[in-house]
């Protein structure tokens, strides 16, 4: 599969995930490298997320795992406004 082929597939993924609800980077690539044997990286996911206008940012998100401060971003879909 092309790398545009992946970050296409990665878009339609990542919108149809936040019809659901709002969810943490971490949360959407969980989901995304258990449903694609190939995967993706972290930096694809926030490229997908931050240059798409239809996804608005909510902050971040921390929590303790192991002992450690994970910190991740809440996404979630643009309301919109006619």
């Amino acid at each position: 599969m092309k790398k545009r082929d992946r970050n296409k597939l990665a878009r339609t993924f990542v919108l149809k995930a936040l019809e659901e609800g709002p969810a943490s980077t971490r949360e959407l690539a969980d989901r995304f490298n258990q449903t694609y044997s190939w995967g993706t990286n972290p930096r694809m996911l926030c490229n997908v997320l931050a240059k798409n206008p239809a996804i608005e940012c909510l902050g971040n998100v921390d929590r303790s795992e192991k002992g450690q401060r994970i910190r991740s971003t809440l996404w979630r879909l643009k309301e919109m406004v006619e």
